[in-house]
């Protein structure tokens, strides 16, 4: 096939308000940590462009405001037409949409939060939305949720489970990385057996 592959995903953090949501993405883009940081009112966007195992991937990165009385809103804005493919005579464009479901290793309620955000996914998504779910704060000392109650949580629904610490950086990469990888498992050996002729096809709204 001409040309590589381009994958275009849409990234939603969904997550309790104070899990660190926005520290993470700070972190990510601009590699740098804000104590205090302010919340999130409603919804905000960063772009993010790297390359993982030879391929471009251009990120669409949504920061939510945590408090359910904004998911009115938020919800058709952000999950109508997840995902869809772009085929491109020389370059085929992935477009994927996937989620963070973050909570705070030192609160148990966050965790419990998540199956709100989770049940979100599910109605506007159904199973389409990848998900992985991120335990962050690990640097701090007074942990509640241990690794392996994130890890059987992240199991019971199916996602992809990492753990990190927004304001040291560990595994913060790593976690884009992963899901990158994931994402390239899904789509990209499909889009090998779809024909240059579509060149013009395309499904959703990204």
């Amino acid at each position: 096939m001409a040309g590589e592959e381009s994958i275009k995903i849409k990234l939603i953090l969904l997550g309790d308000s104070g899990v660190g949501k926005t520290s993470l993405i700070r972190r990510f883009v601009d590699d740098r940590f804000t104590h205090n940081e302010a919340a999130t009112i409603g919804f905000d966007f960063k772009p993010y462009q790297m390359v993982v195992d030879g391929r471009t991937i251009q990120f669409n990165i949504w920061d939510t405001a945590g408090v359910e009385r904004y998911s009115s809103y938020l919800t058709p804005s952000l999950y109508r037409h997840a995902h869809g493919a772009l085929f491109g005579k020389n370059k085929p464009i992935v477009l994927f949409s996937s989620s963070f479901l973050v909570y705070d290793v030192t609160s148990a309620q966050s965790l419990s939060g998540v199956k709100y955000w989770v049940e979100q996914t599910r109605q506007f998504c159904g199973s389409r939305l990848l998900k992985m779910l991120v335990g962050n704060k690990i640097d701090l000392d007074n942990r509640i949720v241990s690794k392996k109650e994130g890890s059987d949580f992240a199991r019971s629904m199916g996602s992809i489970f990492v753990e990190t610490s927004a304001k040291t950086s560990e595994n913060v990469r790593d976690a884009f990385v992963e899901l990158v990888r994931k994402v390239s498992l899904i789509f990209v050996p499909i889009i090998m057996y779809i024909d240059n002729d579509y060149q013009n096809g395309f499904c959703g709204e990204f």
